[in-house]
């Protein structure tokens, strides 16, 4: 008898929205995580679905058994492109021995990337646009810290409740916090945050990565800003979309539906509603990100020391 491992059951990930004062519409966070989220990403992506795994003409993809005979059926195939009787037979022999060659499909560090990852997707249509900061504030007077001429991203969408979820269309970082100035790599980006309002709880040895969505669409007109969440920020890991964009990009639109970027996780998992309570967040050191309320407001080992 062969005694098999019992497969681990995939570990749970609670999703929760920030925001206590939703519209009617969207006050299922199950609805809105459904809005912007798929997982895993395989399910959705044209790469994966649309190639074979195997490259080849159609008709000598069959794998025989009798390689004999599959490498006369390659040299038949051959022999009218090849001048070179002896030369088509040889590239058939050698192609037979060698196996048709194996498309990305069957990589197996693609596959996995493929089946870790959750890919936020776009709800509805969103609409991008550029200004400058004196253009944006000069009837508010908001924001006179900042340099009146550094161009700012503004986004909108034909749903005007995102706007309380989201908060301000033009939210993003100034240049000072990732542009050194002349010579850096980042000069002539500005940033843009599109805030989806849903947070992910993740269990302690559970890590993930935020990065481009490469194998649903490998040329956008944003850069997506990596980030890697791990314990104790992996239990609240923030869905933004948090991208630079090209001061000299042209105005564009993301089509509801296009996948804007990748959470990859460190296995498998499973999404669950986290039911509870809403997940507040505040700071409970300063110079370090906001932490989960919820989470940290009991007794507990965050950093080794009660």
């Amino acid at each position: 008898m062969i005694f098999r491992k019992k497969k681990e059951k995939n570990k749970i990930i609670k999703y929760n929205t920030l925001n206590n004062e939703l519209p009617p519409e969207l006050k299922n966070s199950k609805t809105l995580f459904e809005a912007w989220c798929n997982y895993p990403a395989m399910k959705t992506c044209p790469t994966y679905k649309n190639m074979n795994t195997y490259a080849g003409q159609p008709d000598l993809t069959n794998q025989r058994k009798n390689k004999a005979r599959q490498t006369l059926e390659y040299f038949n195939t051959l022999k009218t492109k090849v001048s070179n009787a002896g030369h088509a037979f040889s590239m058939a022999a050698e192609s037979v021995f060698n196996g048709e060659v194996k498309t990305i499909r069957s990589c197996p560090a693609i596959k996995d990337t493929l089946t870790h990852t959750l890919a936020v997707k776009a709800p509805v249509d969103l609409h991008f646009a550029k200004s400058k900061n004196k253009d944006l504030f000069e009837s508010t007077k908001l924001h006179h810290t900042q340099d009146p001429n550094e161009h700012r991203w503004f986004w909108t969408c034909p749903n005007p409740n995102l706007s309380k979820l989201t908060g301000p269309f033009w939210d993003g970082h100034p240049k000072q916090q990732f542009c050194y100035g002349e010579g850096s790599q980042f000069e002539g980006y500005s940033s843009l945050k599109i805030n989806t309002a849903l947070t992910l709880e993740l269990p302690d040895d559970i890590i993930c990565i935020q990065h481009a969505p490469v194998f649903h669409k490998i040329e956008t007109p944003y850069v997506v800003i990596p980030g890697l969440y791990v314990q104790p920020f992996n239990k609240l890991v923030a869905i933004i979309f948090n991208v630079l964009i090209k001061d000299t990009q042209e105005d564009f639109i993301i089509p509801k539906g296009d996948v804007l970027y990748y959470l990859t996780f460190s296995e498998t998992v499973k999404f669950e509603e986290d039911k509870s309570q809403g997940n507040y967040v505040t700071k409970f050191k300063f110079n370090e990100p906001n932490l989960s309320w919820k989470h940290f407001s009991k007794k507990q080992k965050v950093d080794g020391n009660d």
